[in-house]
Parts: C-alpha cells; structure tokens; sequence
C-alpha cells in the first residue's frame, strides 16, 4: 500500500464506518422488534392469570354458598327430627348437631365475605392491568410501525450508500484496495487510526516510539502502530 493511496482510504474507511452503524442498526431491528413483542405478552399474560384468579375466586364464593345451603338444608332436617324424638338424650344430639352446623355457616359466611373482597380487590386490580395493557399496545403499535419505517428508509439508504462504496472503491488501486480490506476483516474498523498529541495510538493507546512518531508526522510513508498494526496518520 502506498501513502499515495492513504487519503482516498481514509475517505472511503469513513463510508465504511457509515455503512456499518446503518447496517447494525438494521440487522438489530428484528431484536428489538421481539423484545418489546415479548414485552406486551408479558403484560397480557400477567392480566390473563389476574383474570384467572378472580374468576377462580368467584367460583370458590360459589361453592362456599352452595356449602351453606346444604347446611341450612341439613338444619331443617335437624329440627324436624328433633321435634319427632321423645327421648331427651336424642333431643340433646339433635341440638348439639344444630349448634354445630350453624358454627359451620358462620364460619363459612365469613369466608364467603373474605373471598368476596378477594374477588373486588382482583377486579380492580384486572381494570389497572387492563389499562395497562392497553396503553402498552399503543405503545408497541407505534414502535413497530416506527421500525418499519426505519426498516424501509435505512434500508434504502444503506442500498446507495454501498453503490457510492463500490464507486469510490473501483477508483483506488487494487493492491492498496485489497490490503485494507483484509485489515478490515481481520482487525474491524477503524484500520486507519490517528495518532495522539502524546503520541499515541489512537486505537490500542500504546505509547509510540519516538521513531514512530516522526515518521507519522513526515507524512512520506505509510506508518504502522508497533502494537495493533494499524495504519498511523
């Protein structure tokens, strides 16, 4: 590579660098597409399972009430049996067993009157999850159709800006061409770096040799980083 050749690199290593930032951000487009796709699932299911729970609870009020019927029901029949016995030790059974069953509705409407709370509290908070839901799908609406605009646009974009590539490419000498392209694959970009006002490599930050740094700042011959191997301007 000559040094000849070094200015024309250095403008098309900035094309370079241009065509790589859009490619990027193209190639991570379907990433991020996921990502807030999974995001908004998420979301939904997490409403989906409080959905669940208050429909789970609902169907535990249900059956609770259905328990205290049977109770009242076996009550009934209590005191018609106990109406009917004329032994007194029969009769004590019968109001024990009374006694208890009405403790059991007590207890089982206290449950049903916990449960219930349970159930508004799970429906509220369905409506703010709802809410939730909803404004996160706007949201997502709009970044999808963002990523598709970007999609199209870059996507255009990135198509010319390779077309000037080839074109200012196809104007430098082969050998020189070629030589920067292999750093390029073999060290990604940038392969022509600056030297620093303490004379350093711009890129690995190691300290130059004195002899290095003359040599980059006569400008006559293509200087390499005694380090990285880059091309020193």
């Amino acid at each position: 590579m000559n040094h000849a050749d070094l200015e024309p690199l250095i403008i098309l290593q900035a094309k370079d660098t241009e065509i790589a930032k859009l490619a990027h951000t193209l190639d991570h487009l379907p990433e991020l597409r996921q990502k807030i796709l999974i995001k908004q699932k998420a979301l939904i299911k997490d409403a989906l399972e409080t959905k669940e729970q208050a429909i789970a609870q609902e169907k535990k009020v249900r059956s609770i009430e259905v328990d205290i019927e049977a109770k009242k029901a076996l009550i009934a029949k209590l005191k018609i049996q106990q109406s009917s016995t004329r032994k007194n030790e029969e009769y004590q059974t019968f109001i024990r067993e009374i006694d208890r069953a009405n403790e059991q509705i007590d207890e089982l409407e206290t449950q049903a009157l916990l449960t219930m709370d349970e159930v508004e509290a799970a429906k509220i908070l369905l409506t703010q999850k709802a809410t939730k839901v909803k404004e996160a799908q706007a949201l997502v609406d709009q970044d999808l159709k963002k990523f598709d605009e970007t999609a199209q646009v870059d996507g255009t974009k990135l198509k010319q800006l390779r077309e000037e590539r080839q074109a200012m490419a196809s104007k430098i000498n082969p050998d020189s061409l070629e030589q920067y392209e292999l750093m390029v694959k073999g060290k990604s970009l940038p392969v022509i770096i600056t030297m620093d006002e303490r004379g350093r490599c711009a890129a690995c930050h190691m300290t130059l040799t004195d002899s290095t740094r003359t040599r980059v700042l006569s400008a006559r011959e293509l200087v390499y980083c005694e380090n990285c191997r880059r091309i020193l301007m």
